[in-house]
């Protein structure tokens, strides 16, 4: 924010009026590990504006990467006032599980106090880092609410899918349905290498160590139809854990996405079942990928598999890495459906 500081993409600006100033706060450095906020002030909107001389007011760039459990890429935050007259900022930042800045849950929102310096708006972070929580004021007793995401199960007894699920792209068609307890998904041939709307039902992979599973019925006589649980950042990054059929027999694969297809990765023959129950473990840098015949007993289908493939810095983008419940006939017609019974994520971070 200092012409000599040489700054780059400043974006995202917001205008406030306060005790006689305007001020300009905006986004600088990029949205990767340089990302920062910084602000400027004018007695009139039109300027010109006049930069703090404490620049930027929230970053995390200049800490060393090997801190503990860092937060980083802070930035793109918007101030406001609360009814107690205490001052708060929320922002964008991410959760690296290396020094590397690698990650796999996306951009999430951080909140933490601000304090006004001759009236200018700073960050008070209690220090340099960004904590995990902050302290507020509030005028009665609030539930608690700190464990709400370590888990989440759904047994699909609602009429209707709860906000929670995600979709790649709008639906034009139904191509799914509830009814006593179970998750009907049709098998169709679009894929999720592809930009159309796939059979695919998907929760937002929110912790770096957890595990993710669901129960499913599936059978299929064709070597084309898949049903399982993937593990998706986008069209070109990701890992398919499913049933298939091969030679005749049913198997559990594990497909790992090439460019606008896959390759196999991984490969058990099984004995066929009503029911497959699949896991896939998250482990910061690496997933785990699991399958139970009796909803018991584990099976390794493949450990440690690379996690950084599903990372933004390999896979760019913002969004992070989705859980999904997903069936193709990978670009045949087929008539066939996958009955997913419930879905389960826990989390240990």
């Amino acid at each position: 924010a200092k012409p000599e500081d040489k700054p780059i993409w400043i974006e995202g600006p917001h205008i406030y009026s306060r005790n006689g100033f305007y001020y300009l706060m905006a986004a600088e450095g990029g949205t990767a590990e340089d990302h920062s906020e910084v602000v400027f002030r004018s007695k009139n909107i039109l300027g010109p504006y006049k930069s703090y001389e404490n620049n930027p007011i929230l970053t995390q760039r200049h800490l060393n990467s090997d801190r503990k459990n860092p937060i980083t890429s802070t930035g793109h935050a918007d101030i406001l006032e609360d009814k107690f007259g205490n001052w708060w900022g929320v922002f964008l930042g991410c959760r690296p599980y290396d020094k590397n800045d690698h990650f796999n849950t996306g951009r999430e929102t951080f909140m933490a106090p601000v304090k006004w310096i001759d009236n200018w708006p700073v960050f008070d972070l209690e220090g340099d880092v960004v904590k995990d929580k902050y302290t507020i004021t509030v005028d009665k007793l609030i539930p608690d609410f700190s464990g709400i995401n370590n888990t989440f199960k759904d047994d699909f007894n609602n009429e209707k899918l709860g906000f929670d699920w995600l979709f790649l792209r709008t639906p034009k068609e139904k191509w799914y349905s509830l009814l006593k307890g179970k998750l009907t998904i049709n098998t169709r041939s679009e894929t999720t290498s592809g930009t159309s709307n796939p059979s695919f039902i998907g929760y937002r992979q929110k912790h770096l160590f957890g595990n993710v599973s669901t129960k499913l019925s599936f059978k299929t006589t064709s070597e084309n139809e898949k049903a399982g649980l993937i593990a998706f950042q986008n069209e070109t990054h990701y890992y398919y854990l499913c049933k298939s059929i091969k030679s005749g027999k049913p198997i559990v694969q594990l497909l790992k996405s090439t460019g606008n297809s896959t390759e196999e990765i991984a490969l058990a023959s099984i004995v066929e079942t009503d029911t497959i129950t699949f896991k896939i473990g998250a482990k910061g840098k690496y997933y785990n990928f699991s399958y139970s015949l009796n909803g018991k007993d584990w099976i390794f289908l493949k450990e440690s598999v690379d996690g950084t493939f599903l990372s933004t810095k390999k896979a760019r983008g913002f969004v992070g890495t989705i859980y999904g419940m997903y069936t193709t006939s990978s670009g045949e017609k087929s008539t066939n459906k996958a009955v997913y019974h419930w879905f389960e994520n826990k989390n240990i971070d």
